[in-house]
């Protein structure tokens, strides 16, 4: 109920008056005031959102081995992921005696129906549980053995019998190692956390700034709120479509990278549904609390 102060002629004393619409502030310099501090908290909240969901998707990623070897098995399942992996194979395997008395179409069929089978996503996983070692815990040199991987192909190809035969010492290891030319990722998770917590700390005060300041009533106060978290939603939902702003040009492998850029920039999406849908809940409690006037 809002009041207005009316001012007696005999006495000066303070009446409130219970007419809708009038101003609760005092002043209209204090609800300016107020208002601008509203828009203010409601702009530092989508930004505190924001941050706060990339920095909790990129944990998901980076946050511990398991994380990223499970990003590397699904990575792996990407079409062009998988042909590169293919075709690295095929092109070690063309290397030997044996397996070269055969076509690389051959051979790429043995290696796919193989990858198919389960054991890309287990190299894959390995990778990336190597990866991490170096780039984020510091590790001077992880390497990866692909040699099980190679042998199953050509017993695949040519048959255990023949298969045997095939000396595949030289197509393994791959060594991962970190060069002076590489970031150094060390730091990343432990930032990582702090970022995440101090966005949602942020998010959160500003939103209850946002709603102490508002000088309307209790529900019309969530339009300012459901507004900047529709607004953090569509953030999320236009970033996790922008891979396709990623000039690669002179990249070596262009749909290599597209195709991990999509799926990593992806992951944004579902939480920026989620937001949206919970900002435009806000927004409609907010309009819908100021149309229908209070009794």
């Amino acid at each position: 109920m809002t009041r207005t102060p009316v001012v007696g002629a005999a006495a000066p004393r303070v009446v409130w008056s219970d007419r809708p619409g009038s101003l609760a502030a005092g002043t209209v310099g204090a609800v300016v005031l107020r208002r601008l501090i509203v828009a203010v908290a409601s702009l530092v909240a989508t930004a505190a959102l924001l941050a706060f969901v990339v920095s909790r998707v990129l944990i998901g990623i980076v946050g511990s081995p398991e994380a990223t070897a499970g990003l590397a098995g699904e990575l792996v399942q990407l079409p062009p992921v998988r042909d590169a992996i293919a075709e690295e194979l095929v092109d070690r395997l063309m290397e030997e005696p044996v397996v070269a008395q055969l076509s690389p179409e051959v051979v790429r069929v043995g290696v796919d129906d193989v990858l198919a089978s389960g054991e890309a996503a287990r190299l894959a996983e390995e990778f990336g549980s190597a990866a991490y070692e170096v780039f984020v815990v510091g590790a001077p040199r992880r390497s990866v053995d692909i040699e099980p991987t190679a042998r199953l192909a050509v017993d695949l190809v040519v048959g255990s019998e023949l298969g045997s035969q095939v000396d595949l010492s030289g197509v393994g290891p791959v060594d991962i190692v970190r060069t002076e030319q590489d970031l150094d990722l060390s730091w990343t998770v432990d930032r990582l956390r702090f970022w995440s917590n101090t966005a949602l700390a942020v998010a959160v005060l500003a939103a209850a700034v946002a709603v102490l300041a508002s000088p309307v009533g209790a529900m019309r106060r969530l339009l300012p709120i459901g507004l900047a978290v529709a607004a953090a939603g569509l953030g999320l939902i236009g970033i996790s479509r922008a891979s396709g702003l990623i000039d690669l040009t002179d990249a070596p492998r262009p749909d290599l990278i597209r195709a991990i850029a999509d799926d990593l920039l992806g992951r944004l999406a579902r939480p920026g549904v989620m937001l949206f849908g919970a900002g435009v809940a806000g927004v409609v409690a907010g309009v819908v609390a100021r149309v229908i006037p209070r009794r």
